[in-house]
């Protein structure tokens, strides 16, 4: 009590305050906080690793989700993703190639050739094929069968 003082009397600076600031005989009481930032707890279960690459994967979904355009046509109505969803329907003759559907691979100007494969009358496999660069958010059809894939009137 010598140290403190009664009701705190003897304690002075910045994070002591009066209890009740409207009496001069108020008891004295530590005012401080501190936030403390604790890291995410690190769980010892493993998410499945996907296979394919964030890289990769980006260029896929940078190939999905654009709108392209075409001379004879000009702008899609829809996304690639939306134009395969519309054209792969049964009674078209197409359908999505169950084993595989998308794959990236990286070219070494930076480039992504994205490739989207799809079955052919009832069993030919064939492919779709558009150049994706992540830097500048371009997507461009390379071949007839991407070309076909990027427009929907």
């Amino acid at each position: 009590m010598s140290i403190v003082g009664k009701g705190g009397s003897n304690l002075k600076g910045d994070v002591f305050k009066r209890e009740d600031p409207d009496v001069r005989d108020s008891d004295i009481v530590l005012d401080y906080t501190v936030t403390l930032d604790i890291p995410a707890i690190k769980t010892t279960q493993q998410q499945p690793q996907s296979s394919v690459e964030p890289s990769e994967a980006r260029a896929i979904e940078l190939v999905k989700k654009a709108v392209l355009s075409t001379p004879e046509n000009g702008r899609s109505t829809a996304n690639v993703e939306g134009v395969i969803k519309f054209l792969l329907v049964p009674g078209t003759g197409m359908s999505r190639d169950s084993g595989k559907e998308w794959e990236a691979s990286p070219n070494p100007d930076g480039t992504y050739t994205v490739t989207f494969y799809f079955i052919e009358n009832g069993s030919a496999r064939d492919t779709a094929t558009w150049a994706a660069d992540l830097r500048s958010k371009k997507v461009r059809y390379l071949d007839k069968n991407a070309k076909m894939f990027s427009y929907l009137d």
